[in-house]
């Protein structure tokens, strides 16, 4: 009864659009049960007041929360959460950034929100992943490799797919 369920990314767009990650989320079968409040990105409004109301309520729930913890991918190019190789969300300090993809409009989490973390949980699937897997346990810039804003959390955990010696481990 305590859970708050928030997005960490989300494509503009109207509600219930079927590119939306909260549209196919629900369509995936997400049941919050007694989660409240369960907080979606889009609501309506037009992309700035879309932003600014998501970045207000962000900040008020990492700021209330006794544990936060994101749950996120990993993508095959390194992004993670809305966060595009070379993309402003990249760079921006506020928590919450909105740029224009070559797909769509993006609202994502940042940096600034990965460092409030208790927990950054990634799961990362699939062969097409693990080199990106490879490159997230060095140092790469994070432009090239967004992922790497992921080690800002204060504990990271990745669950994947790799088998055998594929990681060095």
């Amino acid at each position: 009864s305590r859970l708050t369920i928030m997005q960490i990314d989300e494509r503009y767009g109207p509600v219930g659009h079927p590119d939306s990650n909260w549209q196919q989320l629900q369509a995936a079968g997400l049941k919050p049960g007694s989660a409240e409040p369960t907080i979606a990105i889009l609501a309506g409004q037009p992309l700035a007041a879309t932003v600014e109301r998501y970045t207000a309520e962000l900040a008020e729930q990492l700021r209330q929360a006794d544990v936060r913890v994101g749950l996120l991918g990993l993508g095959a190019d390194g992004h993670t959460a809305g966060i595009l190789p070379h993309s402003p969300a990249v760079t921006e300090t506020a928590l919450v950034a909105s740029y224009r993809g070559e797909d769509f409009e993006r609202i994502t989490i940042t940096g600034a929100a990965m460092a409030q973390l208790d927990e950054a949980i990634v799961y990362a699937a699939g062969g097409a992943k693990w080199p990106q897997l490879e490159r997230l346990q060095t140092d790469q810039p994070a432009p090239d490799q967004p992922a790497q804003l992921l080690k800002q959390a204060s504990r990271l955990l990745i669950i994947n797919d790799s088998v055998g010696d594929h990681l060095g481990r």
